[in-house]
């Protein structure tokens, strides 16, 4: 009951102090007291924003559920600053599996399937919080260990310097201590959501998120980072690795042969385009083997030859430091970090698929991707975009032959008042003009709070698909 009526009350306080979702602090005046809008007009506007909400989307009708909702929104709406709008609280549920709730003026609550499901299945996670300044930007440390092994503590203490240049600190404790504990799915949800409450409650920089770690915290950093690129400003993971493809019988030991390393798990490297890294490692580490960090490395530099001016990154690669931190300690890449800023919007995203739950990537979104999908966009001209999809081969392979793809469309790359054009190998798979779309604004909002993604419009595509070689298409 407690977790609903965080839910629903934030629903309704964003609309009782004046916005229309939850998630972004109101920019025009709020609909209070002062407001020129008579409680009829602000309600008839409010229902027509509603309406334009409803629009495609699917309700839940069921009676029971909907009398929780509206009981518990009752009660916070009794203790919010508009107890009584104009014709009451009207309280629906969404057939949507991502978390989230929304409003509009005049008392219209949305409350999606996924958010009442979070509730009773999500596992509460623990942190330490280490404030910087206002407006500054956002570290999540992430600690090292193994099974049960690893505490928050000892991130915080690595990496508690960043106040020092601004950054607030958050280092997450991992749910499950098993072995690379923050590759589980239920540990990159808690990660995402920490990102998400820290730019809703702290006041940090949107454009200004990292991550870092050391050990298993460095795993982490890699596969945490190159999945969730779109977010952040800079990675460092110091004794860590993507995990690795290893033939049968053989384990990720020093002394293990290179020639035992089949590939790297996807999902990660190809999605790094925009993502500056700082890696460190000793040839000697007993514990986290350099050759994940070789083999990743290596692969980023063939990418950086096939596209100039991408997959900027450092790699510190010593002897004789074992598994231990930089000999120098971990202020220079602070103070790297502290300098580096998202880009948000970049005019050519790769995106190599992964969790079947992650469904965006900048401006590509797309659902129900199966096995790895790999996506590459670009725009080659003003309003014009190139895309190619591609998958690994499998013995037998010819589904899917189109991939469905998703544009995310807005002012910063885009003149929604001019046709697009979006092509494949030559084949014109759309022209014409887009219209400001709903879904553009619910694929955009709902799974994350980050108002400098939000997009206005979308177009959805078709791609043929293509067998992708080792590295690229």
């Amino acid at each position: 009951m407690k977790r609903l009526l965080a839910v629903v009350g934030a629903a309704v306080a964003a609309w009782a102090v004046g916005s229309g979702c939850a998630t972004e602090p109101p920019r025009d005046p709020p609909f209070d007291e002062e407001s020129p809008l008579e409680p009829g007009e602000e309600f008839a506007f409010g229902r027509s924003i509603a309406a334009r909400l409803s629009t495609g989307v699917e309700f839940v009708e069921d009676a029971k559920a909907r009398a929780y909702v509206a009981r518990v929104g009752g009660v916070v709406a009794a203790a919010s600053r508009r107890p009584d709008p104009y014709d009451g609280y009207r309280f629906y549920i969404v057939q949507d599996p991502r978390v989230s709730t929304f409003s509009a003026p005049g008392g219209f609550v949305f409350v999606t399937t996924g958010a009442l499901k979070a509730l009773k299945d999500e596992d509460l996670g623990l942190y330490l919080l280490n404030m910087g300044k206002p407006k500054g930007g956002l570290l999540i440390a992430m600690h090292g260990g193994g099974e049960n092994a690893g505490d928050a503590g000892s991130a915080q203490s690595i990496w508690a310097g960043a106040t020092a240049q601004g950054m607030t600190v958050i280092a997450p404790q991992a749910i499950d201590l098993v072995s690379s504990a923050w590759n589980q799915e239920k540990q990159e949800r808690f990660v995402l959501d920490l990102i998400d409450a820290a730019r809703r409650t702290l006041d940090v920089d949107p454009d200004r998120v990292c991550l870092a770690g050391h050990s298993m915290g460095g795993d982490g950093s890699w596969m945490l980072g190159g999945r969730n690129a779109d977010r952040l400003a800079a990675a460092a993971p110091l004794a860590g690795s993507v995990m690795p493809y290893m033939k049968q019988g053989a384990v990720n030991r020093l002394q293990t042969p290179l020639s035992s390393y089949e590939g790297l798990q996807e999902g990660v490297i190809a999605n790094l385009m925009h993502l500056p890294l700082w890696i460190h490692h000793s040839a000697d580490d007993p514990n986290e083997a350099i050759h994940p960090d070789d083999i990743a490395t290596g692969r980023l530099r063939t990418l950086q030859e096939r596209f100039p001016g991408r997959y900027e990154f450092r790699y510190d690669r010593v002897d004789g430091n074992g598994h231990a931190l930089p000999k120098g300690g971990v202020k220079p890449i602070l103070q790297w970090m502290a300098g580096r800023t998202r880009r948000a919007h970049p005019d050519e995203v790769v995106w190599e698929t992964w969790n079947p739950w992650k469904e965006r990537m900048y401006w590509l979104f797309s659902r129900g991707h199966r096995d790895s999908w790999r996506f590459h966009a670009k725009i080659v001209a003003p309003n014009a975009v190139e895309v190619t999809g591609t998958t690994k081969p499998l013995a037998g392979r010819t589904a899917p032959a189109e991939m469905a793809l998703t544009l995310l469309l807005g002012p910063e790359l885009f003149d929604l008042s001019k046709p697009l054009k979006v092509t494949s190998g030559g084949k014109v798979l759309f022209e014409g003009r887009v219209e400001p779309s709903f879904f553009a604004l619910m694929a955009s909002i709902l799974p994350r709070n980050d108002p400098k993604q939000w997009y206005r419009a979308h177009v959805d595509l078709k791609v043929p698909r293509l067998p992708w070689k080792e590295l690229w298409d």
